[in-house]
């Protein structure tokens, strides 16, 4: 029987897609350090290679040009990350998917590995500036095992830091950046300065006074043409006195060519150059208008300027950086004028615009996957804001002002935190969220408190799966103010209809631990009344698009609660009420699908309804209409790329029993194994888990129905390894599994 002729193509060999910074427009010399890199990737036993040397030293420029050489002479795919904002593991990892193009909604780190694992050819990570990274080196190391076990060895990975080191059982290459020699130096200034390329004794001077360091010598050599005789900049570079107690002598070297630079500079060049040291990582021209805050302002022009003066590098089109240590001179430039809390202020609220403002398109027709890219790319920043606010405990700080002023604070925080659930660590979201709720509470505005309150007891729902006592806890809480404030708060449609939603999903949690039939009855009961209270208050205003999606959510929750309550009723045998109940819930399931379809369009909420009705088809087992739903969720769900979770697993679970139901076995077994193959790769260990235990049940039934008994037996065996199975599948499954061990036994 070939079951899997059709699968295998499933899992076509990937090939990666390169992610490369911009090449450098004028490089010059490092020939050797260049070779030695590439010398070494060449060797496949080699894991990682060191480049390392100090700042300014040139360890980016080397690696960006090798990055470029690898893809276009030698064809390897380079995957190019920036990571001198990551401070943990978590922080690299969710920028390497944003780097790789991988879209996770469960676990970054598994849906990582999984592009990893369906990739066949060689790859190679640049991994830029992980100093920080370096500080908590054993996490850093372990990743890296990782992620070379989980390539079978064709991962390498080369990263650029100040210290070397060795990872233990690592393979790894030591390429040392230093001091360029002389005749480097000479070519590199000829570059910089073309009217000087034959002046050896001038170069060769300029050299010496810039510590043969690369970025000391761009620096200086583009000031050249502002002096009407270049003695007077090498004068000027040796009446720089060297503070030697302040830094390393080095460091020196770069921080005279930096002041002599900014020294040259106008007003209106200083000002802005400063301003732009408050950016974290890089930024673009909107993002650089917003922190000067001048009006008519030419702002393209000034970056040019500041780009051919190596004071900050073009990364893009219309994205630029700072290198790290010309961020330091200007930052405490920043702060001697006392502009940087300013500075800081003007950043934080563009950026929590500018979310506000991808959401809200977002839920925009057709608008959700475009909006989405748009905030990855601003990640880093808005990660950084995030952790700004944080750190601004004063209330009354502009900071907090900003932020209590803005919209994400004041309407949109619900979506904000859907929205960037992917793109932003979980700790620095939850950190926002408790602040929001401590700014709310000092001011005294009840409803922006228990809103945000709500939205930490969701985001503890979605984490206390099985042990829920803390976000019952945090919910009852949450009742009391509520009950407490009702007179203040009645008039607030939107905070209350928010709030009945939240308690409505509370209440239905709730009624799944419940042992006894009529308890569970009057929760769900109480449930349903609390989501109808939710949708009669969402139907006064639905006139913009989240709105509606609010209105959405409300519509979904109230199917799933009259399908739990349609459970009960089937199980008292009250098949009549039953019935009836299962029609009200595909009511509900077809009036969300439809909202979202009219004005969502293609959204990761149309492909969660369209996934809910065939869930509710598959329950009364008109299987076609299951497989239509389940069809168009799989597709949409791949259009937006959301299809490396468990939750697209449980879609292409629930597909495969769909299937086998109507006896086209064959093509269930393309779809489970599909499944298990996804789960497999996302899972950290081979240690059984819950979404794994349910595809290997389908999987055992499908086998089962084909007369396929070894791997109909082989899948009952490791589904019935998790101790929990009885929990997460249906009796009439667990019965089956039994039956297929007990006939294996017969045997």
């Amino acid at each position: 029987m070939d079951l899997f002729a059709t699968h295998e193509g499933q899992f076509s060999t990937r090939e990666p897609t390169n992610c490369l910074p911009d090449k450098l427009p004028m490089f010059t010399a490092r020939e050797a350090e260049i070779q030695k890199v590439i010398s070494f990737l060449h060797d496949e036993r080699k894991a990682v290679v060191s480049l390392h040397g100090g700042p300014g030293f040139g360890k980016t420029a080397i690696a960006v040009v090798v990055s470029h050489k690898l893809s276009e002479e030698h064809n390897i795919p380079v995957i190019f990350s920036h990571l001198s904002t990551a401070t943990s593991v978590d922080e690299m990892i969710l920028r390497l998917c944003r780097d790789v193009g991988v879209n996770h909604e469960d676990n970054p780190k598994s849906a990582l590995i999984l592009w990893l694992k369906n990739i066949k050819s060689k790859v190679i990570f640049v991994m830029d500036d992980i100093d920080n990274l370096l500080e908590g080196k054993t996490a850093f190391f372990a990743f890296v095992r990782l992620l070379r076990k989980n390539s079978s060895q064709h991962c390498q990975i080369v990263t650029t830091s100040r210290t070397s080191y060795e990872i233990p059982d690592l393979s790894t290459a030591k390429v040392q950046v230093s001091e360029m020699d002389d005749d480097s130096c000479i070519s590199l200034l000829g570059e910089q300065c073309p009217e000087h390329k034959d002046d050896n004794n001038f170069l060769q001077t300029l050299a010496n006074l810039c510590g043969k360091i690369p970025l000391a010598m761009c620096i200086a050599g583009s000031q050249v043409e502002d002096f009407e005789n270049s003695d007077e900049l090498l004068q000027h570079l040796k009446n720089q006195p060297m503070k030697t107690l302040r830094c390393p002598e080095r460091d020196q070297y770069v921080n005279r060519a930096i002041n002599i630079s900014y020294e040259m500079l106008d007003n209106e060049h200083k000002e802005t150059v400063v301003r732009l040291a408050v950016f974290d990582g890089s930024f673009d021209e909107d993002a650089a208008r917003t922190v000067v805050d001048k009006e008519n302002l030419h702002i393209k022009s000034i970056l040019k300027n500041l780009v051919c003066r190596n004071l900050i590098k073009q990364l893009h089109k219309r994205r630029y950086s700072i290198h790290l240590l010309i961020k330091f001179f200007l930052r405490d430039e920043l702060d001697r004028k006392k502009e940087g809390v300013r500075t800081e202020a003007l950043m934080v609220g563009h950026y929590l615009k500018l979310s506000h403002d991808w959401i809200i398109m977002s839920y925009s027709k057709n608008g959700y996957k475009s909006n989405r890219e748009a905030l990855k790319k601003e990640a880093h920043n808005i990660h950084n804001v995030l952790k700004i606010c944080c750190q601004h405990n004063d209330t009354t700080s502009d900071i907090s002002n900003c932020l209590t002023t803005s919209n994400i604070y004041t309407t949109s925080a619900r979506f904000f935190t859907i929205f960037v659930r992917t793109i932003i660590p979980e700790y620095i979201v939850d950190n926002f969220l408790q602040l929001c709720a401590k700014l709310a509470e000092e001011r005294k505005q009840y409803a922006i408190k228990i809103e945000f309150k709500c939205l930490l007891a969701g985001r503890e729902r979605c984490k206390s799966i099985g042990t829920a006592g803390e976000y019952f806890n945090m919910m009852e809480t949450i009742k009391e103010e509520f009950q407490m404030h009702s007179q203040d708060l009645k008039d607030d449609k939107l905070l209350c209809a928010h709030y009945y939603y939240q308690y409505g999903r509370y209440l239905s949690r709730k009624s799944e631990s419940c042992e006894f039939d009529k308890q569970r009855l009057e929760l769900q009961i109480n449930a349903r009344e609390q989501f109808e209270k939710s949708l009669n208050l969402r139907n006064t205003s639905t006139e913009t698009s989240v709105e509606k999606a609010d209105k959405i959510f409300s519509l979904l929750n109230l199917g799933t609660i009259w399908k739990k309550i349609a459970t009960g009723e089937y199980v008292r045998e009250e098949r009549e009420a039953a019935e009836k109940s299962k029609k009200i819930a595909q009511t509900f399931y077809e009036e969300a699908l439809k909202l979202s379809q009219d004005d969502l369009g293609e959204h990761e909420l149309t492909s969660a309804c369209y996934k809910y009705l065939g869930d509710q088809f598959l329950t009364v087992r008109n299987n076609d209409k299951a497989e239509e739903m389940y069809t168009l969720a799989k597709e949409m769900r791949e259009n937006l790329g959301l299809n490396v979770s468990e939750k697209h697993v449980f879609l292409l679970k629930n597909l495969g029993k769909c299937l086998t139901f109507c006896y086209r076995i064959n093509e269930a077994i393309i779809h489970l194994e599909t499944a298990r193959e996804t789960v497999e790769k996302l899972s950290d260990s081979d240690e059984p888990n819950a979404c794994k235990a349910t595809v290997y049940a389908s999987l055992a039934i499908a086998h089962n129905w084909y007369n396929n008994s070894n791997d109909a037996v082989k899948y009952a065996k490791k589904a019935l390894e998790f101790k929990q199975i009885d929990q997460v599948i249906k009796k009439y499954e667990m019965r089956e599994l039994q039956q297929i061990l007990l006939c294996q036994q017969r045997w």
